[in-house]
């Protein structure tokens, strides 16, 4: 690199070196932990294990954090349909109180475009005011998101420098991988447990608890003096490539390497080495470890296989039934990436416009069934009417009918009154 772009280089290179990289979350899932119990609890067999709810939904993280102790706002990638956030995934994000980017993919990882739109609309965004006319020190590893030649014009454009670790190295070279991201599985394992213990193991781990479980892991990890300790412990800030260095001073001839260890249901492995390891021996204590071992391999594979069955049996007769709601998100395509980030006040946007949306939708509910009743009432009055006018007619028949039998019987009355009169004029 010339001269020009050493710029960086300079009394204020820790507040303009940044390091970026991923973590992917199974949001129900814990890491190993120690539990103490009784012997005899242990020999019952039935606690040897931690509360775990096992929820696999994938979710990613894009952290960032700078040599001055800084942290970028984190970005999270949740797994759904292209820019379908559905707002009980956020429900819980406060604007002015959560500094939080999210958005969704569907595997739930980043890509090309997730990796572009980081770029310019959350590193950019924090890190042009501080760094001024400087330039920027990106450090990263060789993801393909990050390596694309957008992503690198975009930087070369915005004078950001890139510095790519080499193949296998993040382990020992990135202050994320070394230092930063076993703390927070190891605090969110903790905020995942007590979860589970808080509920007793009734309610699981969805997608509507994990951001509350993670921001409180975050902020738990992401402290100053941690951030510090990375870079320092990585020998990128201050300077001190020995720190890494000394890690191979030793002569690897001497080491000890473990052999990884055979799987299970591999008997035939298993049985080649306990002949290594035993020879010729053909005591009753030799043949028993052999039908022992044998034993275990063949259980272990029928578990395993039991297992698998059980497991796609129960995903497909457990489907979680709870509504989904879509946020309306209405945000402009800004730069030259697909993808978007939503930020607290964007999704706070977003929760207002589906509450209006729902406020509306309710209101047309209640015209409509105000409608209903008024169509309902307007063809009881009707019927009523019908039925009045009827019974109007029928009435009216039945005095017409009673005015003529009155008047036919007056009109008999009077011939006989007549005929009566002309027999007595006669005789």
């Amino acid at each position: 690199m010339d001269k020009v772009r050493h710029a960086a280089d300079n009394s204020d290179k820790a507040a303009n070196t940044y390091n970026i990289d991923k973590k992917g979350f199974a949001i129900g899932l814990v890491a190993r932990s120690k539990r103490i119990f009784s012997k005899r609890l242990y020999d019952k067999q039935k606690n040897r294990q931690s509360l775990q709810d096992g929820n696999r939904e994938w979710v990613t993280l894009l952290a960032s954090v700078c040599a001055d102790g800084s942290a970028l706002p984190p970005g999270l990638i949740f797994t759904g349909k292209d820019n379908t956030i559905q707002s009980s995934w956020v429900e819980d994000i406060e604007p002015g109180k959560h500094s939080v980017f999210v958005t969704v993919t569907p595997p739930g990882w980043t890509n090309n475009e997730v990796g572009l739109a980081w770029l310019e609309q959350l590193f950019n965004r924090y890190t042009k005011k501080k760094a001024r006319r400087s330039w920027r020190l990106l450090i990263i590893d060789g993801h393909g998101s990050h390596i694309t030649m957008a992503f690198i014009n975009f930087c070369n454009q915005h004078k950001t420098l890139l510095a790519i670790f080499p193949p296998h190295s993040t382990q020992s070279l990135q202050p994320l991988d070394v230092v930063c991201f076993a703390l927070l599985a190891q605090n969110y394992s903790s905020a995942v447990t007590q979860h589970l213990h808080d509920s007793q193991g009734i309610s699981g781990v969805l997608k509507s608890d994990f951001f509350m479980l993670f921001w409180r892991s975050w902020q738990q990890t992401f402290t100053k003096e941690l951030i510090l300790s990375a870079f320092e412990n990585t020998g990128i800030w201050p300077l001190n490539p020995n720190v890494v260095l000394s890690r191979w001073d030793n002569d690897s001839d001497s080491e000890y390497e473990t052999p990884p260890p055979i799987e299970a249901h591999d008997w035939r492995s298993i049985n080649q080495l306990y002949k290594a390891v035993v020879g010729r021996n053909t005591s009753d204590d030799a043949r028993q470890l052999r039908r022992t071992l044998h034993h275990l391999s063949a259980s272990c594979e029928i578990l395993t296989a039991e297992n698998k069955g059980l497991s796609a049996a129960v995903a497909a007769q457990n489907p979680l039934k709870k509504k989904r709601e879509t946020l309306d998100l209405r945000q402009q395509k800004k730069g030259r990436s697909e993808a978007l980030l939503y930020s607290p006040s964007k999704v706070r946007d977003a929760r207002h416009r589906n509450r209006l949306n729902e406020t509306k939708r309710l209101e047309e509910e209640v015209a409509k069934h105000h409608q209903r009743e008024e169509r309902a009432a307007a063809t009881l009055r009707n019927k009523l009417e019908k039925e009045r006018r009827s019974a109007a007619y029928a009435a009216r028949l039945e005095a017409s009918r009673q005015r003529r039998a009155e008047e036919a019987a007056d009109r008999k009355r009077k011939k006989q009154e007549r005929d009566a009169a002309k027999s007595i004029q006669l005789s």
